[in-house]
């Protein structure tokens, strides 16, 4: 419906997720792609989970864009 109950708490969210990857080679230098490379799928399932877990599983789409013409959705069954 793209409703967003909280965006203050939605942001929150993904700036806490994304900070341990700042500044850092993702495949080289962080524990969520020791086992798998960092493509535009592998990122979107990594930040769900940790979204969603600060989020109360709350999450129902996420969507990263990487250029204009590609994308990758992860949606809540």
């Amino acid at each position: 419906s793209g409703t967003l109950r909280d965006l203050a708490a939605f942001k929150k969210a993904i700036e806490e997720s994304l900070r341990p990857w700042q500044d850092r080679h993702l495949d080289l230098e962080t524990e969520d792609f020791r086992d798998a490379p960092s493509t535009g799928e592998n990122i979107v399932r990594a930040l769900w989970s940790k979204i969603d877990n600060r989020l109360d599983h709350q999450l129902v789409r996420l969507r990263l864009w990487e250029t204009a013409n590609n994308r990758f959705t992860l949606r809540r069954m």
